[in-house]
């Protein structure tokens, strides 16, 4: 029990730090005092064993120090004394929780700290679920604390056998006359028919959960008319029940402890499927767009300013009737190698397109 208390412990201890700040309004000093006096105890113990009561630091003015720093002396002491009242404050309150085990430390800290989570930490839809889910467990794992004879008594499958063996118990007895010497102690029911007597087999409180056979016979002869439709027990061991409602409330403990493994992991977190993750995406996708349309754009407008500068200086070239074709010639090499390149590329990709097959289409 203690190890189920210890998961549930750690998912509230998660649970707050997965509260959203907005919507949630900040619990009352003696509220906060008393989740820290329970979360002390249950992770250190008693407070007598580890370190004596704070007491709060003289007042009286020190006559060692001048006149002049008065103001700044005045103000530490006074800041020292709210430090120290604050100290005393949750020392009492660890106090009072001194003698308590750190598992009943823990059970109160989360029984306390749902219903706090619940009074002023339920503004956002977020935060309801993630107190509904806490609550959930926590449910749960104080199911499992009653003991096997409470769960067993309480299950409705007790119920129904409870109900079964006072309607088995309630038949009339058999005459004398009629019962034969080795079942004298056999019980006997009425069937819709007056006339005919069912002979049932002897039930005890420790066979009360198998299904007796019985037999017809005529009241007046005493002859067998015919066998009851009989069936098999439901089971030989009586606390089958008992144990599968216990597995079954494991099991969605389990869960829930799954579940919170999966939302710290990030893979089933509510927040990965909010309108604010999905946003914060969309601006990162847009962002980054944006920079490679910039870089792309800086790179076509180089390219081009380049080439109209070079085709300005071969037509001024042209025009003045120097015979230098230098830069001419350089210009022309660079458009063939441009073109070739192109014409590369085009190949490729006509290439890669026809080796894709798409199915139902012939080549």
């Amino acid at each position: 029990m203690s190890d189920s208390v210890d998961r549930v412990f750690v998912h509230a201890l998660a649970t707050v730090r997965r509260l959203p700040r907005t919507g949630s309004s900040r619990p009352p000093p003696s509220a906060r005092l008393r989740l820290y006096g329970l979360y002390k105890q249950s992770m250190e113990g008693d407070v007598e064993s580890i370190l004596p009561r704070p007491t709060v630091p003289s007042v009286s003015p020190d006559p060692n120090n001048s006149k002049s720093n008065n103001v700044h002396r005045y103000a530490s002491r006074d800041l020292r004394v709210r430090e120290a009242e604050a100290e005393i404050e949750k020392w009492d309150a660890w106090h009072a929780c001194a003698g308590m085990s750190r598992t009943e430390a823990k059970r109160r800290y989360i029984s306390t700290l749902i219903e706090t989570m619940k009074e002023y930490a339920s503004g956002t839809q977020e935060s309801r679920e993630l107190v509904a889910e806490l609550e959930f467990v926590w449910n749960q794992i104080k199911s499992q604390s009653g003991s096997s004879e409470d769960e067993d008594a309480d299950s409705p499958t007790r119920r129904l056998e409870r109900a079964g063996l006072k309607q088995m118990t309630s038949f009339g007895s058999i005459p004398p006359g009629q019962s034969t010497g080795g079942e004298g102690g056999s019980l006997s029911r009425m069937n819709s028919d007056p006339n005919r007597l069912r002979v049932l087999s002897p039930v005890s409180q420790r066979d009360s959960e198998d299904i007796v056979e019985g037999e017809e016979v005529d009241p007046a002869t005493g002859a067998l008319v015919g066998p009851l439709s009989s069936s098999r027990p439901v089971s030989s061991d009586p606390g089958w029940k008992s144990r599968i409602d216990s597995h079954l409330r494991h099991l969605s403990t389990e869960v829930a402890a799954l579940r919170e493994q999966l939302s710290q992991n990030k893979l089933l977190s509510s927040s990965s499927l909010d309108g604010t993750f999905t946003s914060r995406r969309r601006r990162i996708l847009h962002r980054t767009s944006a920079w490679i349309k910039w870089l792309a754009w800086v790179l076509i407008r180089q390219i081009l300013v380049d080439a109209g500068l070079v085709c300005l200086f071969i037509l001024y070239a042209r025009v003045k009737g120097y015979k230098d074709r230098r830069v001419e010639d350089w210009a022309r090499r660079r458009w063939k190698d441009a073109t070739r390149f192109l014409a590369e590329m085009n190949g490729w990709l006509r290439g890669s397109i026809s080796a894709v097959r798409i199915p139902g289409l012939k080549s």
